[in-house]
C-alpha cells in the first residue's frame, strides 16, 4: 500500500512494504469491526437454535411435557415468589412430597385415595380426592395446559387448596 506523505522518510518504505506483506500473507486476520451487539444477537441465535434442537431430540424432561420451546416462560406481574416456586417445583415434577423417597431410601409414594404412583401429574389430572378443586379452579384434561404458562394462578390456587404447596 502506498502513501504519498511517507516518500521521503526514513523507514517509511519500509513500513509501506511490511503493511503489503501483512495484507496478502495467508498468516494475517482479517478483523471485522462487528458491533459487541451484532455479535451478541448472533451467537444467541446460534445456541438457542442449538438448544431447542437438543430440547426437541430429548425425551427424558418431564418439563418437556409442558413446554415444547426453550423460550422463557414470563410469569405474572403480580406473582410472589413463593407462587414461582410452587408452581416451577410442580412444573419440573421433583418436588419434596413426590421425591423425598429417593433421599430416605423408601419405596414410591402412592396415593393413599387411588393407590397409585403418587405424582404431580396424579394429583392434577386424575386423583378422586381432589375433583372438587378442580373444577372449581378449571383445571383441563392434559399435564401441558393444567401446567402451562398461562395457568399459572391456577396452579398455585391448586395445591394451595389441596394443601400441598409447602410440600412442594
Amino acid at each position: 500500500m502506498w502513501v504519498p506523505s511517507h516518500t521521503g522518510f526514513n523507514g517509511n518504505e519500509e513500513v509501506d512494504l511490511l503493511a503489503n506483506q501483512a495484507i496478502s500473507s495467508t498468516e494475517s486476520t482479517v478483523r471485522n469491526s462487528l458491533p459487541y451487539k451484532d455479535l451478541s444477537r448472533i451467537i444467541n441465535l446460534i445456541s438457542n437454535k442449538q438448544w431447542q434442537s437438543q430440547w426437541d431430540r430429548t425425551s427424558d424432561i418431564k418439563l418437556k411435557n409442558m413446554k415444547k420451546t426453550i423460550q422463557k416462560w414470563r410469569s405474572p406481574i403480580n406473582t410472589t415468589r413463593n407462587a414461582d416456586i410452587v408452581t416451577t417445583t410442580a412444573r419440573i415434577g421433583h418436588t419434596h412430597l413426590t421425591h423425598s423417597f429417593l433421599f430416605n431410601h423408601d419405596e414410591h409414594p402412592t396415593c393413599h385415595q387411588c393407590d397409585l404412583p403418587l405424582t404431580i401429574e396424579h394429583l392434577t389430572l386424575s386423583c378422586t380426592k381432589y375433583n372438587h378443586e378442580r373444577s372449581i379452579l378449571n383445571f383441563l384434561s392434559n399435564i401441558e395446559e393444567a401446567l402451562g404458562e398461562t395457568n399459572t394462578d391456577a396452579i398455585f390456587n391448586f395445591f394451595n387448596a389441596i394443601k400441598v404447596s409447602n410440600l412442594l
